[in-house]
This record gives C-alpha cells, structure tokens and sequence, in this order.
C-alpha cells in the first residue's frame, strides 16, 4: 500500500511538470472538459434533483419535533451545500467518467499505443493524464455549483407541492442560516475531489497491464481507491472548515 501510495504520488508529480506543455496545447484541456463536464450534464441534473426532494422530504420529518417551517432551508440547504451535492456528485463523476478514463488509457497501454507516443517523442504521462487532471480540477466544481443550484431549487419546490411548505419559509431559512463559509467549505472539498478523480484515474489506467482483464483489475481499482480517497478528503475538510 505504502509502494502504490508513493508511485501515485511521484506519477502525479511527473504529470505537473508537464504544465507547460498542456496549457500551450489549450485543445487538450478543452476535450476532456467537454468529456467530463458538458457530457455529465444530464446524469448530474437527474441526481440532483432526487438530492432536493429527498433532503425535503428528511429534513421535513423532523418538523414532527415541533420546528419551524423555515427549519427545512436553513438545515436543508446547508446540508446539500456542505455534504450531499459535492459527495454524490462527485460519487456519481467518478464512477461515470474516472471508470471510463481508467479503462480508455489502460487499453491505449496493453496495446502498446502509450509506448507508441514515447516513441515519437510525446511524454504519454503529460500529453494523456495531465489534461484530465486539470479538467477534473476545473469541471467537477462546476458540476457541484450546478448540482447545488438544481438541488436547492429541488427541495424548494418538492417541500411546497409535497409537503405544503411555503416558499417564502424555504428562502427565509435558506438566506438566514447558510453562511458564505457554507458555500466555500463545499467547493472546497470538490477541488480535491476533481484532483483525486483524474489522477487516480489516470494513474490506474498507466499501471494496467495483461490486456483485457487487467483493464477490468485497473477499472475496479481506480473507482474504489478514488471513492476511497473522496471520504478521506471529505472528512479533513469538514474537520479544518467545519469544526
């Protein structure tokens, strides 16, 4: 583990030092923002819908408790700004995009078209992963912002035609209690995650090797290790921001 541990690392270090030859090369970066983002749109939108109305429909149970209607924005919105929008999506961008990055480099590496760019002078590690890390860094905070949005307008509506909440008591609580450090603690879990998500990614697909069924081992390891590593990351900052 410890081995694994510091050859990631030392591959995610390699892959920086191509910085210069990526951002010179802007199309790189551009195709995987589209792959990972605008392609991610619409399985992003279905899940935070569900994110909304299910939050509504937990967090309105405890008005059994005798607390007030306004409690369903304040505890509802914090808890999809801070929590259930950046893991889920996040969850759900790994295991749609970082399974398909893993198997499409992995396959590139058993039939031998990495060592085919080595050959004509193209570093496979800068030319291949790092435009997917940066494009992780990028897009997966956009996809949470965006989550977050359709999620709030989600619980809102789902707590006033399921469940007879006003509107009005909804934003009252959402604009009462969520505070900017609500916002900024959440994206800033979603710049680690979109971190992890294209490295490991990218890290498993370099390391696959005997053909076919070291694609399906390396697929299986880079979405379990980066959902690994998102709950590890998910508590140090809710530990440093949110204590």
């Amino acid at each position: 583990m410890i081995r694994d541990l510091g050859r990631y690392l030392l591959f995610t270090f390699r892959a920086f030092g191509g910085m210069g030859y990526v951002l010179t090369r802007p199309k790189l970066i551009f195709k995987q923002v589209y792959y990972l983002g605008l392609l991610s749109l619409p399985v992003i939108s279905f899940t935070a819908i569900f994110i909304g109305m299910v939050v509504a429909l937990m967090v309105t149970y405890q008005l059994e408790a005798g607390l007030p209607k306004f409690y369903v924005g304040a505890t509802g919105g914090r808890t999809i700004l801070i929590e259930i929008a950046p893991v889920i999506i996040s969850l759900i961008v790994v295991a749609r995009v970082g399974s398909n990055i893993t198997a499409r480099i992995g396959t590139m590496k058993v039939t031998e078209q990495v060592d085919a760019l080595e050959t004509m002078g193209i570093n496979s590690v800068h030319y291949l992963a790092l435009p997917i890390i940066i494009a992780g860094v990028v897009v997966v905070p956009a996809l949470v912002i965006y989550g977050d949005l359709i999620a709030l307008v989600s619980a809102a509506v789902s707590a006033k035609v399921i469940l007879d909440i006003p509107v009005a008591d909804y934003v009252f609580g959402l604009r009462r209690y969520v505070i900017l450090n609500d916002v900024l603690g959440g994206l800033l879990k979603t710049l680690l995650f979109g971190l992890v998500m294209g490295s490991v990614s990218s890290y498993y697909g370099f390391q696959t090797e005997l053909g076919a069924e070291g694609v399906g081992k390396s697929v299986t390891q880079s979405v379990v290790t980066s959902a690994a590593l998102i709950m590890v990351f998910d508590f140090i900052v809710a530990f440093w921001v949110f204590r």
